[in-house]
């Protein structure tokens, strides 16, 4: 036996080796190993590893959970780069490798409200509400809470848009590594533009400062809370309108 130490044998502590345990039956299924070929994706684990942050003790809807995550955000960047090719965009690649975006300021997250640009957010575990974060201090990070009026929503392709303001009374410093160990979900904050802001945002476009919030898994947040986004129901009259007809 190969041995470290106290006589402890290698292979008891070294998970590749205690995966050997499985090839009688994948050999039943699939057929002699030399016959197995992992295509382009040999260090495909590699791309797993970042969404298993914890201990691998889980129940099997974990890991089914995560397994669909993945599949959506493989899904969505393949529909990305084929659509646009490969991001140049600064926010999004500086949100990817921080976990989370900083605006400058304050201002500088009012002024994306009122042009009704998306804005990149999150939230904290433990701690209600949705965040985003602010300043350029090295080691601290200004955090500030949006407000969504529940009570006036607006219903499109299935998702609640919410009127949304800041609530400066909320705002709070906070050390830049407890942040990232608090954050629970990141969010986008989506608008709603009618009218021609669809094609160019010109005079003729409106907009009532109205946002969708939509989860990293593409979940969105409804009155209830997290869910899935459902059929509209407006499509869904329109269809039934015309299957009966």
């Amino acid at each position: 036996h190969f041995v470290y130490g106290q006589g402890d044998k290698m292979w008891a502590s070294k998970g590749n080796f205690l995966s050997l345990l499985n090839l009688p039956k994948q050999i039943e299924l699939y057929g002699p190993v030399r016959w197995y070929w992992e295509g382009s994706a040999e260090a495909h684990i590699h791309e797993i590893k970042p969404h298993l942050v914890e201990n691998l003790r889980k129940t099997p809807s974990y890991f089914a959970a995560k397994l669909s995550l993945i599949f959506k955000r493989k899904l969505i960047s393949w529909i990305r780069k084929t659509r646009e090719g490969d991001s140049n965009d600064s926010e999004e690649t500086y949100r990817q490798s921080k976990r989370f975006y900083r605006y400058e300021s304050t201002e500088d997250v009012r002024e994306k409200l009122d042009e009704a640009l998306p804005i990149s957010a999150f939230e904290l575990k433990g701690i209600p509400g949705v965040w985003v974060a602010t300043g350029n201090a090295r080691d601290t990070v200004e955090i500030v809470a949006f407000r969504f009026d529940y009570a006036d929503s607006k219903e499109y392709c299935g998702m609640p848009f919410f009127k949304t303001l800041l609530v400066e009374r909320s705002r709070n410093s906070v050390n830049k590594k407890q942040l990232l160990e608090k954050i629970g979900s990141n969010l986008i904050l989506f608008p709603f533009i009618s009218g021609q802001g669809l094609v160019a945002r010109n005079n003729t476009w409106h907009f009532e400062g109205r946002f969708a919030l939509i989860y990293e898994d593409w979940d969105i947040l409804t009155t209830s809370g997290k869910s899935i986004p459902s059929l509209s129901p407006s499509l869904s009259n329109k269809i039934k309108g015309q299957l009966s007809g």
